[in-house]
């Protein structure tokens, strides 16, 4: 059976922070995760608690044992490419300013 090592009362308070707090639901549901294997669920216990996958859980696990709390942090996501230049969008901009109610004549 996979647990996270022992996690000292610092830790916790932090994780539980995260649980509660963070308006981040990712973050929220990555915290309950560790905190319910630091009580000694098991992966399946704690995959149907908080309704994510096995796999999921286990990863998170891992990730928690090499890097710690950063890895609870929602990490950069960069999303799709922009489909303006900077110098497009400048123009866009003063157009809707201009006109902000006829935002099709813009496109």
């Amino acid at each position: 059976m996979k647990f996270v090592d022992e996690i000292g009362s610092w830790e916790k308070n932090i994780l539980e922070i995260y649980k509660f707090e963070s308006p981040n639901r990712r973050e929220r549901i990555r915290a309950e995760a560790i905190l319910l294997s630091a009580e000694k669920f098991k992966i399946e216990e704690i995959s149907r608690i908080i309704k994510h996958e096995r796999d999921s859980v286990s990863r998170w696990i891992d990730q928690f044992q090499e890097e710690g709390l950063s890895f609870i942090s929602d990490r950069f996501r960069p999303g799709r490419p922009k489909k303006l230049n900077e110098e497009q969008e400048i123009i866009a901009l003063s157009f809707i300013a201009e006109s902000p109610m006829s935002l099709k004549a813009v496109i």
